[in-house]
């Protein structure tokens, strides 16, 4: 840094103090410390400059200290001063902005930190070590990615610009416009100011174009141009169609098609004056590919000619359009044209013919367009199966081609067959009589639609023609009676044979008849009549059918197992289906059937006395009357009165469980209690004998006396509810309990069963207590005193101590 005036002292610099040894000092010294030793030791004029401890950088060696330190704060920096510098007004934009590198929260820091000073004349202001380097920059801090190409380039290459005093780069003023750097070769600036932007075409790989594909993925050459790149065109370089240049101008604005693509038709295509998009899709690839609608035309194309190409039809160079009938192209695939004459001519080709090929199915309308019209197997033949055309060899005429008849008969078609030895070719007529014209066979025709009364159905089927119309068919005529044919073998009974079809069917087995024997008689047959053959009730058959009685004994009379004893209408019990359903033994006998009875079967009841060889009952068909009685069946096994009955204890529905005791609900001895309760063996033992076992208690509960038989009545104090309690009072026997002995056991005064002929005296149980006083006083009173034994005049029962009225009374005169 240079001197502004002359000083005492000489200029030092940093480095010619470091090599002065005077003034050395020493490295653990700080540099605030040198600063005040030489401003102490310096005389007080001594220039203040000559102290700075390096030369500046070049571009401040002209400043004055106070435009980069602020006062009194020694060597500190004063960030706002450094911002200040005219060189940096639009770094302090950014930073206040917070735009690019000084806008990052990381770099707001003091300036010196990054920036350094007092390094020599031609030392750098930016530290790059703190980024690893100036190659090492991160450009991306900037808010500027370096991509492609971009990261090779050196950083003087981009910041040509340098300070002027300085002369160093100069890293600030640059934008992120490509036009900044590289020259506008395409003069976009005057034309297209939208494509100024170099990224919509190009990489920062390389200048050249990658591709079409990556142009369209940023630029929309529609918005741009007014015109919309699609199918094939996507594909095309630009150069292709913008040949005037790098400017990526055109001659002149396209005006269709035509203005690139050549006409290759030079057809009726042009000579109409179509534009190619009615044809040609601009989205497809490939012009061969067409949306042409020709079914919006007077031909639509279908089938085969939809398939075909278009120059098949409309060759290049020609300026007509085809004509419209079939011979406009197939002249020469006409196969009924001979020698010019045209077998069909004036017929259109579409009457037979469809696109989908000559050879294919044939759509004439036979009935509508001729005389004859075309059903059953006639419509099924072939053209050619009738209108027989000759050997290609053979054709000499238009006729050869297709056969032509000039009758709509029979004949005129099967003259050539030798049909009924040619007996009805002169008269034509009679054919439908007998054939159904296309019926599936010819030989032998549908009888039903021939006949109105023979259809010939079944086994007459299989019969010809000639079994009932004689040799050749002359007799076309015959009988519709069946007894034209057939013999009656009934003699004429039925009808002499003019009624034959009421039972049976036309050409099936005689013996398979249609009879509805409901509705043609007075006797509908029902179950199993339904199955049973006629003779069985028509034995005269079938000579005859004399219809027999409608009563069952007529037929079944010698099937009647009951003997006639259950008299002549089986009706009453049995159906045709058989069984007996309608049977009602409540309605029909006196012993309607109850509970187990109803489901019992016959022979449980009626049954005959014999058995059968296998050692089971016989029911007994006649079904004589056992009885109603109980015992005529079950017999007696209790041995009770003849006038007791089984009802009394016993129901129907099961012969164990006794439903209501009647029998011991009248006197002597009624259930009650827990009587009610118990089975009849508790009383009357394993044996059924119910007799004999009597009334009294005892009979069955002497081991429960606990009295030993003292006490004979026990209905007097128990009841048959319950054992316990006892109805029993003590007040009966002259002797009611008080006090003390209501809580006595009865034991306690009669023993294990005394309980007659007690004596009511206290004596008679406290003898012992009257002799065995403890007390002298007592004996005295007792034995000396009290000769009566009588203990109520001193003693109750409530308390052996008191008297009768509370207080102990003593009698000593």
């Amino acid at each position: 840094m240079r001197g502004r005036g002359k000083t005492t002292a000489p200029s030092m610099t940093f480095s010619s103090r470091r090599s002065a040894a005077t003034h050395r000092i020493p490295r653990p010294w700080p540099a605030c410390a040198v600063l005040a030793l030489a401003w102490a030791a310096a005389p007080a004029q001594a220039d203040f400059f000559g102290l700075e401890p390096g030369a500046r950088v070049r571009g401040h060696q002209d400043l004055d200290c106070k435009k980069c330190h602020a006062e009194g704060t020694g060597s500190g920096i004063d960030r706002n001063k450094c911002l200040g510098c005219h060189d940096h007004r639009d770094l302090r934009a950014q930073v206040e902005h917070g735009r690019g590198l000084h806008g990052r929260p990381e770099f707001q820091k003091s300036c010196e930190k990054c920036h350094v000073d007092h390094k020599g004349e031609k030392a750098r202001v930016i530290d790059w070590k703190l980024e690893g380097g100036m190659d090492q920059f991160n450009h991306a801090k900037t808010g500027y990615e370096l991509e492609g190409r971009h990261r090779r380039v050196k950083c003087t290459d981009c910041h040509k610009a340098r300070f002027e005093r300085s002369g160093t780069p100069r890293f600030l003023g640059l934008d992120q416009k490509c036009l900044s750097c590289h020259q506008d070769v395409h003069n976009f600036q005057n034309t297209r100011k939208e494509l100024t932007d170099c990224t919509v075409c190009h990489q920062f790989d390389a200048r050249e174009i990658a591709s079409q594909q990556a142009v369209l993925r940023t630029f929309n050459h529609a918005a741009v141009t007014e015109h919309a790149l699609r199918g094939a065109h996507d594909d095309i370089k630009c150069t292709k169609c913008h040949t005037q240049g790098k400017a990526f101008r055109m001659a002149q604005k396209p005006q269709g098609c035509a203005s690139c693509h050549k006409d290759p038709h030079r057809n009726v295509y042009t000579a109409e004056g179509r534009s190619c998009e009615k044809c040609h899709v601009e989205d497809k690839a490939s012009f061969k590919e067409q949306r042409f609608d020709h079914g919006k035309t007077r031909f639509p194309l279908q089938f085969t000619h939809a398939r075909t190409a278009c120059t098949k039809c409309h060759p290049k160079e020609v300026l007509k359009s085809p004509a419209l009938d079939c011979l406009g192209c197939h002249r020469e695939d006409n196969v009924h044209v001979v020698a010019g004459a045209d077998r069909f001519d004036g017929v259109a080709c579409q009457k037979c013919h469809t696109p989908q090929g000559f050879k294919g199915r044939v759509i004439f309308n036979h009935g509508q367009e001729t005389r004859m019209k075309l059903a059953g197997r006639h419509a099924e033949v072939g053209c050619a199966g009738c209108h027989r055309g000759k050997p290609k060899a053979e054709v000499r005429t238009a006729e050869d081609t297709f056969e032509r008849f000039k009758s709509a008969e029979c004949i005129g078609c099967h003259q050539h067959r030798e049909a009924h030895q040619r007996a009805f070719h002169d008269t034509p007529q009679v054919c439908t009589r007998c054939h159904v014209p296309g019926s599936d066979n010819l030989k032998l025709p549908p009888h039903d639609k021939l006949s109105e009364v023979f259809a010939q159905a079944g086994a007459h089927a299989a019969v010809s023609c000639e079994k009932c119309h004689g040799e050749g068919i002359k007799k076309l005529k015959v009988g519709a009676d069946c007894v034209t044919c057939h013999e009656d073998k009934h003699r004429g009974t039925l009808g002499e044979g003019k009624n034959c079809k009421a039972c049976h069917t036309e050409g099936y087995a005689f013996l398979q008849v249609s009879l509805d024997h409901d509705r043609d008689t007075h006797y509908p047959l029902t179950g199993r009549h339904a199955s049973v053959r006629c003779a069985r009730c028509h034995p005269g058959a079938p000579a005859t059918y004399k219809v027999p009685e409608q009563k069952c004994v007529d037929c079944h009379g010698a099937q009647d197992v009951h003997a006639g004893k259950l008299g002549l209408d089986c009706a009453r019990c049995h159906t045709p289906s058989g069984g007996a359903p309608r049977f009602d033994h409540a309605r029909m006998t006196r012993f309607p059937l109850e509970g187990a009875h109803a489901r019992a079967e016959c022979v449980g009841c009626h049954a005959l006395p014999e058995r059968g060889p296998d050692g089971q009952p016989v029911v007994d068909w006649q079904f004589r009357a056992p009885g109603k009685d109980c015992k005529t069946c079950h017999g007696d096994r209790h041995g009770v009165s003849a006038a007791s009955t089984c009802a009394r204890c016993h129901g129907m529905e099961d012969w164990r469980t006794r439903i209501v005791d009647r029998y011991h609900d009248v006197p002597p001895f009624s259930l009650l209690g827990q009587h009610s309760d118990l089975e009849c063996t508790k009383c009357h033992g394993q044996s059924a004998d119910l007799t004999g076992t009597g009334t009294r208690c005892e009979s069955c509960h002497r081991q429960d006396d606990i009295h030993g038989g003292a006490l004979r009545e026990c209905q007097q104090c128990h009841r048959v509810q319950g054992w316990m309690p006892s109805s029993f009072t003590h007040a009966t026997t002259g002797f009611p309990l008080q006090g003390i002995h209501r809580t006595l056991d009865c034991r306690q005064c009669h023993g294990v069963g005394a309980y007659s002929g007690m004596s009511s005296e206290c004596i008679s149980c406290h003898l012992r207590d009257w002799a065995n006083a403890t007390s002298p006083v007592a004996n005295i009173f007792h034995n000396a005193v009290v000769q009566d034994p009588n203990c109520l005049p001193c003693h109750n029962q409530v308390s052996w101590y008191r008297g009768p009225r509370g207080e102990l009374r003593r009698n000593l005169r």
